[in-house]
């Protein structure tokens, strides 16, 4: 356990916990886990995150709202809240302080760690693009931030039967059912969650087998427009305003297109390591979300997606950004990158 936490812990009282955006499992458990752990240590422990529910698709929402003590997590927007009120504000998942509010608003960052004397970090991604935190615990090697969680500051013996079902749905779902970013450490913790006799078979038919007759429809107009550029071993996926009208896409159906693609396309298909999803925004904006093969994609994606202008991501065969230019530019300048690593 990482006592420097355990002594911060001690000495304090009322505690903001901010699980990141975008809104997931693993940010939801590791979250929630925090909370209960601290409440059982008689803190006073308020539990946020700045996600809106449309922002992903209503079946995955439907999802996260099923697991245990979710209810316990307010879905509520940062800069409303007045930090300075808490001994201790606990960063949970998260490598970007644009991940922990509403970056759309026009207040500013809700978080100045020069203004707040303690700051906790908890992440598993790769170390961060600027300081959000007087005091970090990562690790990118682990499978999740619930695995990092549980390995440095709350024991697995606190774990009642629902908070490690909420676990096992954090590892779950960052490690794809345990196909990446797997170690021995991320089993021996997960055969300690099936010890107490959890419904594991809940959490993989929700996240892996439940898919609704609309994303399947929508999963097969992805596959009949994917653009196949062998030159450099890349599908791509352009989804326009034109696209959007012709086909009467619903902001739902545009949510469920995105998912479609990232989980059952990019990094799928052989001798094609990897795959962008190009998304108009605007006239003259295009939002780019890229995924590797785990084991066939040679190239970083957050190293790849920051040269074109955006923070990367945390993730190396995952990362999502937004850069001026419309979708064409934006396939180019894409290209012209992979083209630049060996």
């Amino acid at each position: 356990m990482d006592q420097t936490v355990q002594n911060y812990i001690a000495n304090a009282q009322k505690v903001l916990i901010i699980s990141s955006l975008p809104l997931d499992a693993d940010s939801i458990s590791s979250g929630i886990i925090l909370k209960k752990y601290l409440l059982q240590l008689g803190k006073e422990v308020t539990l946020v995150c700045p996600a809106d529910p449309d922002s992903v698709t209503s079946e995955y929402f439907a999802y996260v709202q099923s697991l245990p003590y979710f209810d316990e997590l307010k879905l509520q927007d940062t800069i409303d809240i007045p930090l300075t009120d808490f001994h201790i504000i606990f960063l949970v998942d998260g490598r970007n302080l644009t991940q922990f509010y509403n970056s759309y608003k026009p207040q500013g960052k809700p978080i100045n760690v020069s203004e707040h004397p303690i700051v906790i970090q908890i992440d598993h991604h790769a170390v961060a693009t600027e300081q959000i935190a007087t005091y970090t615990i990562q690790n990118s090697t682990v499978s999740s931030t619930t695995e990092l969680l549980l390995t440095t500051v709350v024991p697995i013996e606190f774990l009642d039967k629902e908070l490690a079902l909420l676990a096992y749905a954090g590892l779950v779902e960052d490690t794809g059912n345990f196909k990446w970013m797997t170690s021995s450490t991320t089993l021996a913790l997960a055969s300690k969650l099936l010890e107490k006799n959890i419904d594991m078979q809940m959490i993989i038919n929700q996240q892996f087998n439940a898919k609704s007759e609309q994303y399947m429809t929508l999963l097969k107009w992805c596959i009949e427009h994917i653009e196949y550029d062998k030159e450099h071993g890349t599908v791509f996926l352009k989804y326009t305003d034109v696209l959007r009208l012709e086909n009467n896409f619903t902001i739902e159906d545009g949510l469920l297109i995105k998912d479609a693609f990232l989980q059952e396309i990019a990094g799928s298909i052989k001798d094609y390591p990897r795959g962008a999803l190009l998304v108009e925004e605007g006239l003259n904006h295009t939002l780019i979300k890229m995924k590797g093969n785990n084991y066939t994609n040679t190239i970083n994606i957050p190293q790849l997606l920051s040269k074109l202008g955006g923070n990367g991501g945390g993730h190396p065969n995952f990362a999502t950004t937004h850069i001026t230019g419309t979708i064409d530019e934006a396939k180019e300048k894409l290209t012209n990158q992979i083209e630049s690593f060996p």
